[in-house]
């Protein structure tokens, strides 16, 4: 199935041009000028290009167009923020174990997927809304934990 062939106008000439793109802006010869004005600005780089990394001020020879960093080593580190998350979990919350009988976790996760969460929110908006139903005084007691 291919795609299909749109037809355009050229925001800078002014042609009809046709593309199988859903948002084409120039014409092919205008699409290589503007590219070229790009490149004379300095917001794009080719492949090759020699840049200067603004961590060690060392000439490099780009290998992506996005390159900023000559190296891993002085790209900078970035806390994780899923870490943090984890360690604030582990600081601030109880864990609670339970077991079900093999093969079920892969079919309620199929099931969490499809609604949008996680399968650890599921289980416990289940949990609270289980004693929320059956002990309102021990979900009193656990919203003073909040």
């Amino acid at each position: 199935m291919g795609k299909e062939v749109k037809t355009f106008t050229c925001e800078r000439c002014g042609a009809s041009f046709s593309s199988v793109a859903n948002h084409a802006r120039y014409c092919f010869d205008c699409r290589k000028i503007i590219q070229k004005e790009r490149v004379k600005r300095g917001k794009q780089y080719r492949v090759g290009d020699q840049k200067t990394c603004p961590t060690c001020g060392k000439s490099f020879a780009i290998t992506s167009p996005s390159q900023i960093y000559c190296s891993a080593e002085c790209k900078p580190k970035r806390k994780s923020s899923s870490a943090e998350v984890v360690a604030s979990r582990r600081k601030n919350s109880d864990t609670i174990t339970f077991y079900l009988p093999k093969g079920s976790r892969a079919i309620l996760q199929e099931a969490c997927d499809r609604l949008g969460m996680n399968l650890s929110d599921v289980v416990r908006n289940a949990l609270w809304e289980f004693l929320d139903r059956e002990t309102p005084e021990v979900i009193e007691k656990l919203n003073t934990l909040e």
